[in-house]
């Protein structure tokens, strides 16, 4: 895997129904050390509450997953002293068919019952960058309660659950399709995912699935255990939420599962046991024979390994760490006789409760095996007891070991990576806060205004010298009183030709019979409200009008206010509202107009004055 960037500080995230826990790790030249621990509860809403209706029923049967070598009989005293039932049943729920599993091929509404953590998540990156750290990789695993886990065998003797023949003739005509994660490099990775699409269609993935190896007992023989994300896989639609909102995010690498994680871990654990021991180191000390045993509060998983390949896998939900250390030991030895399993070289330790007592028991149980703890083989702390590791930040912490790749976790680890490769892709992030981004571009913006505003007066100068160049030269270089002389005699005279404009168009105004008329029309409709006019002309000494209104009333108030004889009315509705479509006539008056006759008094006057002063000289004289 390339990365581009420091892996000097990494933030391991794992994400389970109630809450969020991350780890913030920095790779010192001494060995990882952990800064940071967070922990970010989330809802309390049950996942899993409207998926599987059928639950009530899950206490009948069998409450464990059993991948492993070798049939069971019937009266077998595995089953019988711990479930009473047949190991046949199937109760695990399961969910419905029509789950998507896809979220970068399907649109975000089809997927919504995987419950995104974006808020809890976007928290943690800023309480990280709020403490200094601001440059990191971020490393998520995605935790059992997210997993679905199946044995997938090809050639030799098939198992039951498969579907015979026909499924190993397709899976030998399919051979050469190596598009998914081996855990040992096989070449049959096509065939094993066809088979796990027939026994579980629908439902799986193919950027989303890897096979860990396990050891065949039958020659020609090929066994792995298919390890698979549900449809309520948090970490994907979460990742794409953020990237969608075009919110900041530091770069995220990869994404891992509990099993195959804790895999890497117990084998890394043996081989760094193997080399502190002083002795001579054989060939085959890196085939040792691992057991892993991890007791959560939901269930307990049990590895047996064989250098890098599985023996047993085990995922025992009636047994927790709530119960006696004792019981634990029990189930893990009745597992080796039943299997046979034989002794292990080393047993590594996880339990999230009662951890010293577990050991303590193994330790009793398993005298001549060597019995750690995994956490012994994490990243540390500088001695602040508030760092100590618990829970899901085990699992966080663990995927960090991802990213660091020493020496020796680059043998144990598979390149595996259940994220889209278009969540992988480098989000572009402004080197600064969008603050300084706005106050350079403010400064831009005035810098550009004023070299803008600086050749627009040069244009304007060059502009007058140019207008300045075709005058005379006498009127250039006359005396300032002179061209002030000029102005004030142009702008006289313009004054004068303004006014006389003014009294002209008041003449005009309401010269003819035509647009006194129109002048007329237009003051009734004004004043009358819910009529207008369409259409109006001259038919001799009248004026057509034809309009609509919306009440009768108001054509009849038009009527009488114009003096216009109604001729025709009409009703419609259009879209539920009524309209009355009216024609009518009105006569155009004749009558001089105002002008014409304030000038015809101001001649008749005129000429009065005129006749009276005649007779007033002729009396006189």
């Amino acid at each position: 895997m390339k990365r581009i960037g420091s892996t000097e500080y990494v933030l391991g995230i794992t994400a389970s129904p109630k809450a969020v826990n991350a780890v913030l790790v920095h790779n010192t030249s001494d060995g990882p050390v952990i800064l940071k621990k967070f922990h970010r509860p989330r809802g309390r809403t049950d996942v899993f509450g409207p998926l599987t209706p059928e639950m009530s029923d899950v206490s009948s049967g069998d409450s464990s997953f059993h991948v492993g070598d070798g049939v069971q009989s019937p009266g077998s005293m595995f089953l019988g002293s711990e479930f009473g039932a047949s190991r046949d049943s199937d109760s695990t729920p399961s969910l419905p068919d029509s789950m998507p599993s896809d979220y970068s091929e399907m649109p975000m509404s089809m997927y919504e019952s995987a419950e995104r953590f974006d808020v809890e998540l976007l928290d943690i990156i800023a309480e990280c960058k709020s403490a200094g750290y601001e440059e990191f990789r971020i490393a998520f695993a995605v935790g059992s309660t997210f997993l679905e886990t199946e044995e997938i065998r090809i050639g030799g003797e098939q198992s039951a659950s498969s579907k015979g023949k026909k499924s190993v003739n397709k899976a030998k005509k399919s051979k050469n399709k190596n598009r998914f994660k081996l855990g040992n490099g096989s070449r049959s990775g096509g065939a094993m995912m066809e088979i796990l699409e027939e026994k579980h269609p629908g439902k799986v993935d193919a950027d989303k699935v890897t096979f860990l190896p396990m050891k065949s007992k039958t020659e020609g023989e090929t066994r792995s255990l298919a390890v698979f994300t549900t449809a309520l896989e948090p970490v994907g639609p979460t990742i794409a939420d953020i990237r969608e909102r075009k919110r900041p995010l530091p770069p995220v690498d990869l994404l891992d599962t509990e099993y195959t994680l804790y895999h890497g871990l117990a084998r890394a654990a043996y081989l760094l046991s193997a080399e502190s021991v002083d002795s001579p180191k054989s060939s085959s000390y890196e085939e040792g024979r691992v057991l892993f045993v991890r007791a959560g509060v939901g269930d307990t998983i049990v590895m047996f390994m064989e250098g890098k390949e599985l023996v047993l896998f085990e995922s025992l939900r009636s047994i927790t760490a709530i119960d006696p250390p004792e019981t634990i030991c029990s189930r893990v030895l009745l597992l080796q006789d039943e299997f046979g399993l034989g002794d292990a070289d080393m047993v590594v330790l996880l339990g999230e409760e009662r951890e010293s007592g577990l050991v303590e028991s193994f330790r009793t149980f398993f005298p001549d095996t060597r019995v750690e703890l995994l956490r012994s083989y994490l990243p540390k702390h500088a001695g602040d007891d508030a760092l100590e590791l618990h829970g899901d930040a085990i699992l966080a912490a663990a995927v960090t070991l991802r990213v660091i790749e020493s020496d020796i976790h680059k043998k144990v680890f598979p390149p595996i990576n259940f994220l889209h490769k278009d969540l992988l892709k480098a989000q572009f992030q402004l080197p600064f806060s969008w603050q300084i981004a706005a106050m350079y571009g403010v400064l831009f913006c005035t810098s550009l205004f004023f070299v803008y505003r600086y050749f627009d007066l040069r244009h304007k100068m060059e502009l007058y010298r140019y207008e300045l160049s075709h005058y005379p030269e006498d009127l250039i270089e006359a005396s300032t009183n002179v061209l002030q002389s000029r102005i004030d005699s142009l702008r006289a005279q313009t004054v004068g030709y303004l006014t006389s404009l003014d009294v002209l168009d008041s003449l005009l105004v309401g010269s003819d019979a035509w647009s006194r008329a129109l002048e007329h029309t237009a003051d009734v409709s004004a004043d009358v409200r819910g009529i207008w006019i369409e259409r109006w002309s001259e038919e001799g000494d009248f004026l057509r009008l034809e309009g609509n209104a919306t009440d009768r009333d108001e054509v009849v108030a038009f009527a009488t206010q114009s003096n216009a004889t109604i001729e025709t009315l009409s009703f419609s509705e259009i879209r539920g509202w009524p309209v009355y479509s009216f024609s009518m006539r009105r006569r155009i008056p004749k009558e001089l107009p105002k002008a014409a006759i304030y000038l015809r008094n101001n001649v008749i006057l005129e000429k009065a004055n005129a006749r009276a002063k005649e007779q007033q000289d002729t009396v006189g004289d």
